[in-house]
């Protein structure tokens, strides 16, 4: 491959990695219900950009939880 055209290479897979791994990729557009109440609270919807994470739940939890025998409940 000559130089040139790794010079050229190169720059436009790292564009391609950026917009990649960018968090916007990655989420979908929020609902119109959920933008008008970001928009009457006056908060950017930036907030929500780490939702996920917030969210996850640690897997010392989720294994604890499979060890754990059946929830049985009774109710009248």
């Amino acid at each position: 491959m000559s130089r040139q055209k790794l010079t050229l290479l190169i720059p436009a897979l790292l564009l391609g990695l950026l917009q990649l791994f960018s968090v916007r990729a990655f989420s979908a557009p929020l609902p119109k219900s959920t933008q008008e109440m970001l928009k009457k609270l006056k908060l950017d919807a930036a907030i929500l950009s780490d939702i996920d994470k917030e969210l996850e739940v640690p897997k010392a939890w989720i294994d604890g939880a499979k060890k754990e025998g059946k929830l049985r409940f009774f109710s009248t």
